[in-house]
């Protein structure tokens, strides 16, 4: 399912998802995307949009989830999840947590986004970009009300990239 995705932007789902279980939801919505995306200040979203100045009690939150996790591995197994099992009530199995209706789409956006922009990798701030394309969820308005455009800050990821970059998987510069 992560193939295309480098390995920050799988470091950044895998952080959603340990704080979606931390708090006990039983699947990872828009807002635990968004706060996964600020565990690493270093990340190309991080770079471009400034997230973590936009929202410094949220990253500060999640560097301290992330220096609990130094010595795991990103070992986490997303389930496919029904509309039906949502609302139900169930026991949920260490490490496994499914996506809500409104991941799934920012998961989908954020792949239309690197398609759209002419890379192969979905990089973090293609996630950002996703959840911004996805309007009327908490994580999108938090955004927008923080001053971030979809359309202009898609031009400004654009020109970041360049059109002749090639990367690695893990989102290392190949070429110029």
């Amino acid at each position: 399912m992560f193939q295309r995705y480098t390995d920050e932007a799988r470091r950044a789902i895998y952080f959603a998802a340990q704080l979606a279980l931390y708090e006990g939801a039983e699947v990872i919505d828009s807002t635990s995307l968004l706060r996964g995306l600020l565990t690493d200040p270093e990340s190309r979203a991080n770079s471009i949009f400034h997230l973590c100045q936009l929202f410094p009690e949220d990253a500060a939150k999640q560097s301290t989830l992330k220096s609990q996790q130094v010595n795991n591995e990103c070992k986490l197994t997303l389930k496919q999840t029904s509309r039906q099992s949502v609302f139900k009530k169930k026991k949920v199995a260490p490490n496994t947590i499914g996506l809500a209706g409104d991941g799934k789409r920012i998961l989908a956006h954020a792949a239309r986004e690197a398609n759209r922009l002419r890379d192969y990798w979905i990089e973090t701030e293609h996630l950002v970009l996703g959840i911004l394309r996805e309007r009327e969820n908490a994580a999108a308005v938090k955004l927008r009300a923080a001053g971030l455009d979809l359309e202009r800050f898609a031009a400004a990821s654009h020109r970041e990239q360049g059109f002749s970059t090639a990367k690695t998987r893990s989102g290392v510069m190949v070429g110029a």
